[in-house]
């Protein structure tokens, strides 16, 4: 059985209140649902071992708190990854109290549901399911829930997992060319680039800032790693501006600095794309059929597929607007596409070019950055999301 085909289920994510006498809990869950609607009830499926399951048993109430889309993955990492029993997991967040003295967001958050515990039922070795008679409940502000992530789930275990089989060797900065203030830093787990001319605004990291005078309690915006895990980004250990993964079906090409880390393809088949392992990229882990539909999905054109000499998937199947061909064999018209909060969505056959008049890129599908806030101008890099940048719809449409 590949329970991996649970992980497609949808779910949103959530951050589970609790209490226990003068002391504050909470964690982040995406097993939770309403049960029934005329008598309201919720149900929340907590693990055993949680320092919340403790304090709920104990209470007899929770609360939930309903996540907005582009939360900080700093506080996701600190609900998810991080135990009550530790650190106090709200200590410098905005909050409030239910009636009945239990925490809720109250930033970052678009609702939150006051629950009174009415039974508990114990689902296998790991798991109780508590349900709640709603007691109370208020709608904080307009937005879209955050949706789960299964990239979110699995990047934490294999990003540990990584540093302990030394698949990168994090940390050494060593070498011939000398230390600059200006230099990148990358972190092997997850792949995220540390730019000192972007610093890390969301952290207090003012632009300019070196990595060597980063915090001490700095982590990594991404996957929430520490600066040990980073290297410096000189001379050998740049990332290539052109990588190839083939095999005698297809031959997948990812240019890294035109990729605006939308994870679509990681969503679509986990099993060959995963960041967190060198290479992330393996094409014999999934038929090249999936691979292709799941290219010809990437918004912003990093990715693209061929097919070798000999190659038995079916040619019309390859033509679609991931392929590496796809801008000689369509003249099909441009569209431009506005993402919410989002890039440009430049689809093609689209011809890029510089101010001097020199071809920068050609392709069928480009993400243009919009917020100004990319550090591999003119393409999207996906930092709208981790600043939390904003758009008023109505001034985007001149209305």
């Amino acid at each position: 059985m590949d329970t991996i085909a649970l992980q497609y289920l949808s779910y949103g994510m959530y951050i589970i209140g609790a209490k226990s006498g003068e002391r504050l809990n909470g964690q982040l869950s995406h097993r939770v649902f309403q049960t029934a609607n005329t008598s309201p009830t919720v149900a929340a499926s907590i693990n055993r071992k949680n320092l919340t399951h403790q304090f709920i048993k104990e209470s007899g109430q929770f609360t939930v708190s309903v996540l907005e889309q582009g939360i900080s993955m700093r506080l996701l990492n600190k609900f998810g990854f991080k135990s009550g029993r530790n650190i106090d997991k709200f200590a410098n967040l905005d909050y409030k109290l239910s009636s009945n003295g239990i925490p809720y967001l109250a930033s970052h958050c678009l609702a939150y549901i006051g629950a009174r515990v009415v039974q508990e039922i114990e689902v296998d070795d790991d798991f109780t399911l508590f349900i709640g008679s709603v007691i109370e409940a208020e709608r904080i502000k307009e937005g879209i829930p955050m949706p789960f992530s299964f990239k979110y789930l699995t990047r934490r275990d294999k990003a540990a997992a990584a540093i302990i089989n030394n698949r990168e060797a994090p940390g050494n900065f060593e070498g011939e060319v000398p230390e600059s203030n200006q230099d990148k830093y990358e972190c092997v787990v997850c792949g995220f680039v540390y730019d000192p001319s972007e610093g890390d605004p969301e952290y207090g990291v003012p632009r300019g800032t070196p990595f060597k005078e980063l915090p001490a309690d700095w982590t990594c915006p991404l996957c929430d790693e520490g600066r040990e895990v980073f290297r410096r980004l000189t001379g050998e250990n740049k990332p290539a501006e052109y990588k190839e993964y083939r095999n005698d079906q297809i031959v997948v090409h990812w240019r890294p600095e035109l990729c605006s880390h939308s994870a679509k393809c990681i969503n679509l088949v986990p099993r060959v794309f995963d960041m967190s392992r060198r290479p992330w990229v393996d094409i014999n882990a999934s038929p090249p059929e999936d691979i292709i539909k799941a290219i010809d999905r990437c918004p912003s054109g990093a990715l693209k597929y061929s097919l070798p000499f000999g190659s038995k998937v079916d040619p019309e199947l390859a033509k679609g607007v991931g392929s590496l061909h796809y801008n000689e064999e369509h003249s099909a018209e441009v569209r431009v596409r506005i993402v919410p909060n989002g890039p440009l969505l430049i689809e093609g056959p689209v011809t890029i070019e510089q101010i001097d008049g020199q071809l920068l890129e050609q392709g069928g599908r480009f993400a243009l950055c919009r917020c100004g806030l990319t550090n591999c101008h003119p393409f999207c890099n996906n930092n709208h999301t981790r600043l939390g940048w904003r758009v008023d719809q109505a001034k985007t449409l001149g209305r």
